[in-house]
């Protein structure tokens, strides 16, 4: 059963529309993460959801009801905030039973239900402790209780970790995937923060300037994305970009990579990577992600030599930066691998590992 369809939603501030057609559909239990930069409208789309704005056009149906004209507390939502949004003068189990009460649920099932649940989220020892004596992590677990409680059709999260540390980000990020696993809920959570979209989701909504640029499975999102822009958006360090040529001449295709600041030519053989549509001579993106690259040693793979300009040790792999063709690239090696500014080292990758866009509509190829 469909949990939520968005249809042909816009959005208007005056002249400026923020949001420009967005259409999507979520099953139940599914992890809906709206990813992309800061203004790109992710935020203004989970406002709608939630009834916090006004719909200029489209339909927005949560379950089987339109919910267009809805107001917020009638929709069986719940939402957790990225400020906790706690009331700082009412203990823990106040504020997660906060809005049992204000639907009129009884004393008795209020107490059991937070129990219910500060038990799974281990907060059980906190319920009478107000706000300001909780740690953040702490009144994170409480303004995701309080969502619990309630039992909605929807939960929508408003970049809820971006306020806490890296470390309790990881540790939270892990909670919210164990209890999606557990209870099988529907959430529509918002973030600008690719590794939790990543990990966290199980469909990916990248959005840039208003629209959806592609709408799939993590892995799809990683592994095939639709344009250039979620290529380079989704992946740390960032996908690689050259601009290229295709030259069909005798033999396999290859793409000629435009050299920069009077660098040496260098071509790739890609085989049959590419429709044979392409004609001779398309300009293309060239796409190759760091963890494609890797020390030479395989014949099956392109080979070349590059000088070291950048070293970054990161302890689980060693990032390095290097000239290809004029352009500055990076390529994420293996720990034990450790090599000096400006040395010559060989590097490979496999040519079935390139992406492919075109260069004009940075569409994907591929």
């Amino acid at each position: 059963m469909e949990a939520l369809r968005i249809k042909a939603v816009r959005k208007k501030f005056g002249p400026l529309e923020v949001l420009k057609g967005i259409s999507l559909d979520l099953e139940e239990g599914d992890f809906l993460v709206l990813l992309g930069p800061s203004g790109c409208g992710k935020s203004t789309l989970l406002a709608l959801i939630a009834g916090l704005e006004d719909i200029t056009a489209g339909e927005i149906h949560i379950g089987d009801v339109i919910a267009n004209d809805l107001h917020p507390r009638d929709r069986n939502i719940a939402m957790v905030f990225q400020s906790y949004a706690l009331y700082p003068s009412m203990t823990v189990h106040a504020n997660m039973a906060f809005g049992l009460k204000m639907r009129g649920v009884s004393t008795a099932d209020q107490d059991e239900a937070v129990k219910r649940v500060a038990d799974m989220l281990d907060i059980g020892h906190l319920l009478e402790r107000k706000p300001g004596q909780l740690s953040g992590g702490q009144r994170q677990r409480v303004a995701m209780g309080r969502a619990l409680v309630r039992d909605p059709m929807l939960f929508l999260f408003d970049e809820p970790l971006s306020n806490l540390d890296a470390k309790l980000r990881v540790q939270m990020r892990s909670e919210i995937k164990k209890l999606h696993n557990r209870l099988q809920t529907t959430v529509v959570y918002v973030t600008h923060d690719q590794v939790e979209a990543m990990t966290l989701a199980t469909k990916i909504a990248v959005m840039q300037a208003g629209e959806i640029q592609q709408y799939a499975p993590p892995e799809e999102i990683y592994n095939r994305p639709a344009n250039a822009f979620v290529a380079g958006f989704v992946g740390s360090p960032q996908m690689n970009f050259l601009p290229g040529r295709l030259e069909r001449g005798n033999g396999d295709p290859r793409l000629r990579i435009e050299p920069a600041n009077g660098a040496t030519e260098c071509t790739i053989p890609i085989g049959s990577l590419v429709e044979s549509s392409l004609g001779n001579g398309e300009e293309v993106i060239v796409g190759i992600r760091p963890e494609s690259i890797r020390p030479a040693g395989s014949s099956s793979t392109f080979t070349f030599d590059a000088a070291i300009e950048l070293v970054e040790m990161t302890g689980a792999d060693t990032l390095a930066t290097f000239i290809l063709g004029g352009h500055e690239m990076m390529a994420r090696l293996p720990a034990e691998e450790k090599p000096a500014l400006g040395d010559r080292i060989g590097l490979s990758f496999d040519p079935a590992s390139v992406h492919l866009f075109d260069r004009h509509t940075t569409v994907r190829l591929n």
